[in-house]
């Protein structure tokens, strides 16, 4: 078919033809009558357009490839449209057409007549280079764009679970559920695009996880996840987007701000992009994360791939009850763990004007790694979990900075600005600000925390933010004045709060369903965020520079026990340091005394050289003391044998004279 065929043929499909009496009345005739026996569309949805006298397109979720090539077209003009003459008796006039289905019968010629059986759509054009002839375009459906339904992308949806290991009963409950909990978000205008679009998209970065890649990443690292880890990944992705509150948990670790994070992604707005960011990790090595906005800022996020090797909570097979109500963290967890805290990491590397894994880990100032970072050079001593921040140093010397992302307040406000958090999505009281809510120097200018002054200031404007968002707030509390805590010492945490409407507040703790609360009371969230409550044991009060981890004090997803373990446990790890420390002060003095021991070596044969520079010295002075002295020997010698000569020829001058003045 030739450019200009086409040309033609897809001005026809846009507009009718000029001369009416071109029109196959037969065909259209049947189309039209087919359309009669079918019930007219009469509601907007997703997209779809009730179609009635002088109908305009007005589509709101319309798929891009589907704008611009759709059209409506009067359907009651019965006495200039043919294909409604043709209808039987007077239902002609009734007959409407389906936006996205059926074209207006006005723009169907003798010269392309419809095929038997067949529908042309808005949307079937052919573009310049197609072979096939409208007919086949349209037997076959090739050309046609998919058509997004829930039944369909819930099928999709379920199917793709499915081959990630779910059992079919589970991959639908989890698919009906995710689809219904995201049109309730859609409802309330809190998510980008609709559900279906969500869910295609979701399930798009499923299927390219399972895929794999063979044996290398994109970035040239190597891919250390089996499939099964891939098939687990898949699974708590999305358990995780089906039930934010149940399985968004750290587990042992400590990454409160990054699974924090992660849930208010998860909750609203656009959580495909979550799954997306999963995908390109794991498969090219690298993820672009993007600020919230238009002009919000670009960058491209590399991550050692060995920090996505399974440790003891995520290489466990995917279970709901294990990654679920006990708070461990799964597949998807950790490489999400993985991608926001080498995010930190650059984020610390760009405030301190030093390189960022923009054009390769290998190049980065900091990195960090989700897991094993024994594997690269930290001591157990060192990391409880597995985790660390490190600094690439010169000729491949890695050390470590921090056993967790190494995160205060105002990094964490950094990364969710980074990450494409809403604005105002981090929360802390003000008393745990030393300088209000401007940013300290080095960070953007433009960053800002939310800052309350009591809890009902608080609730205001967590309402304010869930209403404008959808999503919870994240916030930095004490962890161990939270209720259930054991109200001493200290430990930095961040974690999400809700406001309910009764005027209490829902918090998400990261640590299991059994750790989160549904109903807490003013005082008790008072008492977590404001720094005035807090007794400090003589340690010290946090800050907006503490550091999140685990501190002095008592959690509340820690019993008496669990509590006297953990700190038996850095007991022990401080004693190991101490140890460590000990030895290596010992080694520190075998190296300064081997040093001495060389320096004074190097000392005696300086010593020895310089005794023989100084003998060489007068040896050579000697020499030329007895040149100089028998050049001057030589020298009177000739003198004298010159003079002697003199004398001679002045004798024998002398006898010739004598001689002639006899003979005269």
């Amino acid at each position: 078919m030739t450019q200009n065929t086409l040309e033609t043929q897809n001005k026809r499909l846009d507009a009718p033809p000029d001369n009416p009496s071109e029109v196959a009345p037969n065909e259209l005739g049947r189309q039209a009558e087919r359309l009669l026996r079918e019930e007219p569309p009469t509601a907007k949805k997703n997209g779809e357009q009730s179609l009635g006298p002088n109908a305009t397109l007005e589509c709101t979720n319309c798929s891009p490839e589907s704008i611009g090539a759709q059209r409506v077209l009067p359907t009651e003009s019965s006495a200039e449209n043919p294909a409604v003459k043709s209808a039987k008796g007077d239902k002609g006039i009734a007959a409407r057409f389906q936006l996205g289905v059926q074209l207006g019968a006005d723009s169907i010629s003798k010269e392309n007549p419809l095929p038997a059986g067949g529908t042309v759509r808005p949307s079937d054009r052919l573009q310049t280079g197609d072979r096939k002839a409208v007919g086949d375009a349209l037997k076959d459906g090739s050309d046609r764009p998919k058509e997004l339904t829930k039944a369909g992308v819930i099928a999709d949806y379920s199917s793709t679970l499915r081959q990630a290991g779910m059992s079919e009963a589970e991959a639908t409950r989890i698919s009906e559920n995710t689809y219904k909990r995201l049109s309730k978000e859609a409802s309330e205008n809190h998510l980008k695009g609709s559900p279906e679009q969500q869910m295609q998209r979701a399930n798009d970065a499923y299927k390219e996880v399972l895929k794999g890649v063979d044996g290398k990443l994109e970035d040239g690292q190597i891919d250390h996840l089996t499939k099964g880890d891939r098939r687990n990944l898949v699974k708590d992705a999305a358990s995780r987007l089906e039930n934010p509150d149940k399985f968004v948990n750290q587990g042992a670790h400590m990454t409160c701000a990054l699974e924090s994070l992660k849930k208010q992604h998860l909750e609203a707005g656009d959580p495909a992009l979550v799954a997306e960011r999963l995908a390109s990790v794991v498969n090219k090595g690298y993820a672009t994360i993007k600020e919230d906005g238009p002009n919000g800022k670009e960058r491209k996020v590399h991550v050692r791939s060995d920090s996505f090797m399974p440790d003891a909570e995520s290489k466990q097979e995917f279970n709901a009850a294990y990654h679920g109500d006990a708070g461990k963290r799964g597949m998807a967890g950790h490489v999400w763990d993985a991608l926001s805290g080498q995010t930190a990491a650059d984020l610390k590397a760009e405030r301190e004007g030093k390189p960022t894994s923009k054009n390769g880990i290998d190049k980065a100032e900091y990195f960090y790694m989700a897991a094993h970072a024994s594997d690269v050079g930290g001591r157990s001593s060192q990391t409880s979990t597995g985790e660390g921040l490190f600094r690439n140093g010169p000729n491949g010397q890695k050390s470590l900075i921090a056993d967790n992302p190494n995160v205060g307040l105002w990094d964490v406000a950094h990364l969710n600005k980074a990450m494409g958090g809403k604005d105002g999505a981090v929360f802390a009281s003000s008393t745990l600000l030393s300088n209000g809510d401007k940013a300290p120097s080095g960070y953007p200018s433009d960053l800002k925390i939310t800052a309350f002054t009591g809890t009902a200031d608080l609730h205001k404007k967590l309402t304010q933010f869930q209403e404008r968002t959808g999503q919870s707030g994240q916030i930095g509390v004490n962890a161990p004045f939270l209720p259930g805590g054991g109200e001493n010492g200290h430990g930095m945490h961040a974690m999400n709060i809700r406001a309910n409407k009764d005027g209490t507040f829902k918090l998400d703790n990261n640590w299991g369903s059994k750790q989160d609360l549904s109903s807490v009371g003013a005082d008790a969230v008072d008492k977590a965020t404001n720094a005035d409550r807090w007794s400090s044991g003589g340690r010290g009060v946090p800050n907006d520079g503490t550091i999140f981890g685990p501190g002095s004090g008592r959690n509340p997803n820690e019993t008496e026990a669990d509590f006297s373990k953990r700190k038996d446990e850095e007991s022990k790890r401080k004693d190991e340091r101490k140890v460590k420390e000990e030895e290596e002060k010992e080694k520190e003095k075998e190296r300064e005394k081997e040093n001495r021991r060389k320096q004074e070596e190097l000392k005696a044969k300086a010593e020895r050289d310089l005794a023989e520079a100084k003998r060489l010295e007068k040896e050579i002075a000697d020499l030329r003391k007895t040149e100089k002295e028998t050049a001057q020997r030589i020298s009177e010698m000739v003198t004298k044998r010159k003079d002697a000569r003199q004398a001679e020829q002045l004798a024998m001058g002398l006898g010739h004279t004598s001689k002639w003045n006899h003979n005269s």
